[in-house]
């Protein structure tokens, strides 16, 4: 059949007028952005005692992206488009505390105040009780804290050297150490899969969708009547708009892949050699509590500042603390035992990756803060502090390291607290207290 160049304009013109110029359809979506805007922002603390052995943990080189990460950081290699290292950072409201260096680091780590008197509770909130506040009501829980190794000193919920999260001033938030009692707690009786309440962009994909429809219809139906020049390029146009529609599929809503762990097999948690079972279940039962709404917010505490547990299972004999300086400071034997919180780390990292939302992950909805209270263990220094973010949950520049040229940890904090909703313009003790810290987000 010939068609005539007054009918091909017109069928042209006809299907002009449903086939939206491309960039502008593609604008009209953003699947993926859009799916991460939609899905709710997580924020995870993990805690591990002890500091680092400065050589062995901060990277060498000089740029912020051609660092190259040392051998306790090494397990993180995988995701180091998704980690921020804030190497450098000050901490140093510990400076003017009082009281015994892993109480002081433990309160301020994640407060930014000092101790209440000489080895009591830390005088105001940890960052993840703020973003709790800010977050918590939409969940069944405001938040969930995780234990694996403790206490190692006893003391309960009544030691300033075991506690990490706080609610306000003096108010401890100790871990849950029983894994079938958090089982129990959170996911009983929940079923698989968990709705997050109603998808705020089902509508819109289903609009979306309807027009793409109607495009595709209409261009099926004169393809044949085009030229070869015309055909080749409609038929290319065609594609795309096959593919926006089937990226409609993954775009993410309110619902995210939660899926119901089984009830946790019995474990002796006062075992040292079930650390790392123990530190499994911990995580599975964190990332699912994620993943199924239960929480925004949780922390992963792998011991207290105490650290008189043992890794008989790395084949070493002497407790933890004895490594950093009670018998000697060890920097060989430590290495080890970092690298071992790091591989956990990079356990949870990969377990929230695994979780699909759409077409990101839930690590890309969430910012992890992993964090210890001193920095070098035979100093008990508080320079150049062992923190790192990952993720890339609230546009969190991550892939990265900065250069942080000891400025006051408080800064972080705040930073944190902002891109999760927070308003406040300080946090934490008022001397180290100068806005946020630039760079984190953005």
């Amino acid at each position: 059949m010939t068609v005539s160049p007054k009918l091909r304009r017109r069928m042209l013109l006809g299907a002009a007028s449903v086939c939206l110029p491309l960039p502008f359809l593609e604008m009209l979506w953003g699947a993926k952005a859009q799916a991460q805007a939609a899905s709710p922002q997580r924020f995870v603390v993990v805690y591990a005692p002890g500091g680092a052995v400065p050589e062995l943990w901060n990277p060498t080189g000089t740029g912020e992206t051609d660092h190259v990460l040392p051998s306790v950081l090494a397990p993180l290699e995988p995701w180091r488009q998704k980690v921020l290292i804030t190497q450098d950072l000050g901490m140093k409201v510990a400076e003017i505390s009082q009281g015994n260096a892993h109480a002081v680091g433990s309160g301020a780590m994640l407060t930014g105040q000092i101790l209440q008197g000489n080895d009591g509770f830390a005088d105001g909130p940890s960052v993840d009780q703020v973003i709790a506040k800010t977050v918590g009501s939409a969940t069944r829980f405001a938040s969930r804290e995780f234990g694996v190794s403790w206490p190692t000193g006893g003391g309960g919920n009544g030691s300033s050297l075991n506690i990490i999260n706080y609610a306000g001033p003096a108010q401890p938030v100790p871990p849950s150490v029983d894994p079938s009692k958090i089982f129990r707690e959170i996911f009983s009786g929940l079923s698989t899969p968990a709705p997050m309440g109603p998808d705020p962009m089902a509508a819109l994909r289903a609009q979306r969708r309807s027009v793409l429809d109607r495009v595709i219809s209409e261009f099926t139906t004169f393809n044949s009547t085009l030229g070869a020049g015309d055909k080749v390029r409609l038929d290319a146009h065609l594609q795309h708009v096959r593919d926006l529609e089937m990226s409609l599929g993954g775009m993410g809503g309110g619902v995210t892949t939660c899926t119901v762990p089984t009830a946790p097999a019995s474990v002796d948690i006062n075992d040292d050699n079930s650390q790392p079972e123990v530190a499994k279940i911990m995580t599975a039962l964190l990332v699912m509590a994620l993943a199924c709404d239960q929480t925004r917010v949780a922390s992963l505490v792998f011991a207290d500042s105490i650290a008189f547990h043992h890794f008989p299972f790395l084949g070493f004999t002497e407790n933890y603390h004895a490594y950093q300086h009670d018998k000697g400071y060890q920097p060989n034997s430590l290495a080890i035992l970092e690298r071992w919180h790091t591989e956990r780390l990079a356990d949870l990292l990969k377990a929230m990756e695994d979780v699909k939302e759409g077409p990101v992950s839930l690590l890309d909805n969430s910012v992890v803060l992993s964090v210890s209270e001193i920095s070098h263990p035979e100093e008990h220094g508080t320079t150049m502090m062992p923190f790192l973010l990952a993720g890339g949950g609230n546009k969190l520049r991550a892939g990265r390291r900065m250069l942080c040229q000891d400025v006051p940890h408080n800064k972080l904090l705040l930073s944190i607290a902002n891109a999760f909703g927070s308003t406040a313009t300080t946090f934490g003790h008022p001397d180290y207290n100068s806005g946020p810290l630039a760079g984190v987000f953005g």
